[in-house]
């Protein structure tokens, strides 16, 4: 049975159609089929725990827990979300929505996919950019080379002035999403930067960009 799934919900809820976080394996199997590839299988695992779907150069992958009922860990979608949908599998189609897999963090913020009450938007010391909102996560990357070329006094000015005063237009224009995740509880924490050197809403995001909702 082919499900179809919409990408706009999955980055507001962290469901990916009829994939939800606390799905067990089976589940997963009975839903939308076997994988097409299992990632790198640990000798210490009980079984594959990492599943592979593929589509014209996007992934979704999804890792399970190590004990039973190897409930899903998180999911986690990789561009390049080209066209109007992606069939992972014979049975998950996936609507884009008109969400390019290479939009900036702007136009993800104002897609209405996410709370901005609760969304959070991360600068890592790499100008790499991570929006985190309750289970769901977009990691950007794009502005490591411009990163690498500034002073250290550039560099603080972006870290002080992020989400203030600072100007983010062109770091803004070298990123591109590299993964999109929703993640279980145990997950979740590390869905924070561990680099993170700057925090700021989407509204203080936005305005650095001279635009608002």
């Amino acid at each position: 049975m082919r499900h179809i799934a919409s990408f706009r919900h999955f980055l507001s809820t962290g469901q990916l159609g009829p994939l939800t976080i606390d799905m067990t394996l089976v589940d997963v199997a009975q839903a939308i089929g076997p994988p097409q590839a299992f990632g790198d299988f640990a000798g210490g695992d009980p079984l594959p725990l990492r599943w592979h779907y593929e589509s014209d150069g996007s992934v979704l992958e999804i890792d399970f827990l190590p004990s039973p009922p190897y409930r899903i860990d998180q999911l986690r979608l990789e561009p390049s979300l080209r066209g109007e949908f992606c069939l992972f599998g014979p049975n998950l189609l996936m609507t884009t929505d008109g969400i390019g897999g290479g939009s900036p963090p702007s136009v993800f913020l104002r897609s209405g996919a996410f709370d901005d009450r609760a969304a959070v938007v991360h600068l890592s010391e790499g100008l790499g950019v991570t929006i985190v909102c309750d289970h769901v996560s977009v990691l950007f990357w794009g502005a490591e080379d411009f990163a690498e070329s500034l002073d250290p006094e550039a560099r603080l000015a972006i870290f002080t002035g992020f989400g203030r005063t600072f100007d983010f237009t062109e770091i803004e224009a070298l990123l591109v999403p590299v993964e999109f995740r929703s993640h279980s509880d145990t997950a979740h924490a590390g869905q924070i930067p561990t680099t993170s050197r700057a925090t700021c809403a989407t509204h203080d995001y936005l305005a650095m960009l001279g635009t608002s909702r």
